[in-house]
């Protein structure tokens, strides 16, 4: 073993291990997606797709990023004066940026950390209002997926990479559900679960470890301040709700670009499983875990693989360029320096 990886962190090697993970876990699903996929027939079908409906569905989904950026500005009202929408929006461009350059998405430690750079705000409440941020997805993308079945989009017995619908919506319920209670918990009962859990602290490190703790507490605190109305949660979900259906939209517009055929139920579908696969350590990017969603529920649906794997790697390697180009920009615009940035989705700096 090199000295180097002898004297690294904690934090770095278990990164290390994270990234050899998602790595080996995005070329076993790229090398299953593309193994029985022709060249030809590839390049045909990217040829042969609409570009005016592809240009569509990249703008559609490009459109989901102001709408995040609002609905973070409404997570960060209650923590004191409103973040300004340009600084937000740097910030999560940069987050975008470091997810597709990093393994184990990163990006949202280093969208935190620019955040606490440009708006500041401590970087726990910013990074505990990403968590809340996360949560609404969940719960948005579920409840759209209920709503698919209802309206007779989906059949639940149908199996997803071996797993039936019914199943990936139990776990997203479950999950999800179980974490958003638990954070309005905390919100609405905050002194409670400061008190315990820096008793907890002070009984196995010392106080200096459990005056740091408690001052992590106040932070993440302020940051699931929006739990504690009714009025700003309902538009917090608004906007989830919002952003989920235009990037529905920008699914159901790629689909339409290279002919296949399916529906908005399927674009609900796929939003669903990809969600839940990112769980898993994903490489830079989601590379292979997005490209194998894709096949996997598309020929689920009746579309032929070559055609629902040309859709994806078109669709998600421009969405990669356009987005990288976006947060170098605002990388350059904010100027802060990568090595703090690369510092922060390490998670190394929670002050």
């Amino acid at each position: 073993m090199s000295s180097s990886v002898r004297d690294s962190s904690p934090t770095e090697r278990r990164g290390l291990v994270t990234g050899i993970l998602g790595l080996g876990l995005a070329i076993a699903l790229l090398v299953w997606t593309l193994h029985d996929i022709s060249f030809d027939d590839f390049a045909a079908r990217v040829q042969q797709a609409n570009l005016a409906w592809f240009c569509a569905a990249v703008l559609l989904a490009f459109l989901t990023l102001p709408i995040k950026v609002l609905r973070w500005q409404e997570l960060l009202r209650a923590t004191g004066d409103v973040p300004s929408f340009g600084a937000l929006w740097h910030a999560a461009a940069i987050g975008l940026l470091v997810n597709n350059l990093l393994p184990a998405r990163a990006g949202e430690f280093a969208s935190a950390y620019a955040a606490r750079e440009l708006c500041g705000r401590r970087f726990s409440t910013t990074f505990a209002s990403i968590v809340v941020e996360r949560v609404f997805d969940g719960i948005t993308i579920i409840a759209l997926l209920a709503i698919t079945v209802i309206a007779g989009g989906a059949d639940l017995s149908s199996d997803v990479g071996g797993v039936s619908l019914l199943w990936v919506g139990v776990i997203g319920c479950a999950a999800f559900g179980g974490v958003f209670l638990f954070l309005c918990a905390i919100a609405k009962w905050p002194q409670f679960f400061v008190s315990k859990t820096t008793e907890f602290i002070a009984k196995v490190t010392n106080d200096t470890i459990g005056e740091r703790v408690a001052a992590l507490g106040d932070g993440l605190l302020l940051g699931l301040g929006a739990l504690q109305t009714l009025r700003r949660l309902s538009l917090v979900l608004s906007w989830s709700i919002l952003m989920w259906l235009v990037n529905t939209a920008s699914i159901w517009a790629g689909f339409v670009a290279f002919g296949l055929g399916a529906s908005w139920h399927v674009a609900v579908v796929l939003q669903v499983v990809i969600a839940i696969s990112v769980i898993l350590p994903p490489a830079p990017g989601f590379f292979g875990v997005f490209e194998a969603a894709n096949r996997v529920v598309l020929t689920l649906y009746g579309v032929v693989a070559a055609a629902a794997v040309s859709f994806a790697v078109s669709y998600h390697m421009t969405l990669f360029v356009i987005s990288s180009l976006i947060g170098l920009w605002s990388l350059w615009r904010s100027k802060i320096l990568w090595s703090q940035i690369s510092r922060a989705s390490r998670a190394s700096e929670a002050p």
